[in-house]
């Protein structure tokens, strides 16, 4: 429980969304124990808007970027 607290404090101390976004992620793969994680914003036509990796070799992340839709 002390580590959602954490999590939640740090995404409230920004008001930018991508931060708040990153803000999340790392404390969620320590929470679930995930080596990686990821989150794919979709915009209003439900397509990928951006994306926000954590814990993944830089080319992984190339990787995973390029993949289609």
């Amino acid at each position: 429980m002390s580590r959602l607290t954490e999590a939640s404090l740090r995404i409230n101390e920004s008001l930018d969304f991508d931060t708040a976004l990153k803000g999340a992620l790392d404390p969620a793969r320590a929470f679930t124990q995930a080596r990686c994680g990821v989150i794919t914003p979709l915009d209003g036509a439900g397509w990928l808007q951006d994306f926000l990796p954590s814990g993944f070799h830089p080319e992984a992340t190339k990787r995973l970027w390029d993949l289609p839709q």
